[in-house]
């Protein structure tokens, strides 16, 4: 039974392998399997699992595919990293649309026509800017491809290998700063009018990328009490449509300053209950403003839930701001956790692995690596 078995596992990899190669002999990754190399994409795709995407009601679209990791889409057999995708834009539900990545290509009449193709899309990748109308094709062309080398300096080898994530969250904010500089002076002006608008702060700031001169000008809402309800809502992490915009609400509370933002520290504390988020950092940079004594009692109350629900992605974050602020989590009391909690954790965390050694003076060593040495790994040890 056991040669059977494993017969059956080295057959089915060889077909699986097999299979992906066959595929990937044309341009089954238009444009990026290029740059990353067809042997680098090859071995990412065999490690993901695809499922039909779920449309806004309810019902699933099977010709387009998204990856449990939530990198990759697969559309007809064809494959694009989803991060790198800077949006999509159709004629009609019987044209080919149009793909725009993030480094300023644009692949035209790419993805095939269909009534739930286009919907499946036009969900996935909604317009992100409420002017894009006012710029020409290529001036928006330009301006994927400025942010993008603004952001990136790596080789097409390292960018295969990247932290997608933290690379689009970057490109975000640079791009939003870079569109303003491209309008023209009376579209400039009304589009400060429109952020002015109390009753556009709350969609803007949930739906797009701001530059520091529109958050200025809801800091000038703010302060001028125009928002009936303060930073209420703007202090709600669920409230954001991605991650992306995440960072309007962090970077705004860094404006405020402390004690104005002190409202905001749960919003902020909750931005770093997982490590994998590009705006854990920026939160936590943010954080230092508060009181230190504020901070340690919050991050001893979150240790203590952390470790109770054997949340070591949680615990992660709390460890990187404790180490910000020069202060020691008693980790022997509240992160000792056992091998298979660890071993849980490491697998629903999606490719981060942890070590707790322990000594005869209790934990020495708690470490939170991510794959490929992203920037956010962090190691952490107690003091002699």
């Amino acid at each position: 039974m056991a040669i059977f078995t494993a017969s059956a596992f080295l057959i089915g990899a060889v077909f699986l392998f097999a299979s992906v190669k066959k595929q990937l002999q044309g341009d089954m990754v238009p444009h990026w399997g290029r740059l990353f190399g067809k042997q680098k994409v090859m071995d990412m795709l065999l490690e993901e699992e695809f499922e039909p995407y779920t449309l806004q009601d309810g019902r699933e679209c099977k010709d387009v595919q998204i990856s449990k990791s939530g990198k990759w889409l697969r559309c007809k057999g064809s494959y694009y990293p989803i991060q790198l995708i800077r949006g999509y834009c159709s004629q009609g539900y019987g044209d080919k649309g149009n793909l725009y990545f993030i480094d300023g290509t644009v692949l035209t009449h790419e993805i095939p026509s269909g009534f739930e193709i286009t919907r499946a899309f036009e969900q996935l990748f909604p317009p992100m800017f409420d002017a894009d109308s006012a710029l020409t094709h290529k001036s928006l062309r330009d301006g994927n491809q400025d942010a993008f080398n603004a952001v990136w300096k790596g080789t097409d080898e390292e960018l295969a290998v990247a932290d997608w994530g933290e690379l689009r969250y970057q490109w975000e904010k640079k791009y939003a700063e870079i569109f303003n500089k491209q309008l023209s002076n009376q579209l400039k002006k009304n589009r400060m009018r429109m952020v002015s608008d109390k009753f556009n702060i709350h969609k803007l700031m949930f739906g797009r990328v701001m530059d520091d001169e529109e958050l200025g000008l809801v800091l000038e809402q703010i302060q001028k009490k125009r928002l009936k309800e303060g930073i209420t809502r703007i202090a709600k992490l669920e409230n954001y449509s991605d991650d992306y915009c995440v960072c309007n609400g962090i970077r705004l509370m860094g404006m405020m300053k402390y004690p104005a933002n002190a409202e905001g520290l749960d919003f902020l504390f909750d931005c770093i209950r997982d490590v994998r988020k590009p705006y854990c950092n920026d939160a936590v940079e943010v954080l230092k403003q508060y009181p230190r004594e504020v901070l340690i009692e919050r991050i001893e109350k979150d240790v203590t839930l952390a470790y109770s629900s054997n949340d070591v992605v949680w615990g992660a974050g709390l460890l990187i701001l404790a180490k910000e602020i020069d202060y020691e989590v008693n980790l022997s009391r509240k992160l000792a956790m056992d091998k298979e909690a660890q071993e849980k954790a490491m697998a629903e965390s999606n490719g981060f692995s942890t070590a707790v050694v322990e000594d005869e003076n209790g934990i020495s060593e708690f470490q939170v690596l991510t794959q490929g040495g992203a920037q956010m790994a962090q190691e952490f040890k107690k003091k002699e």
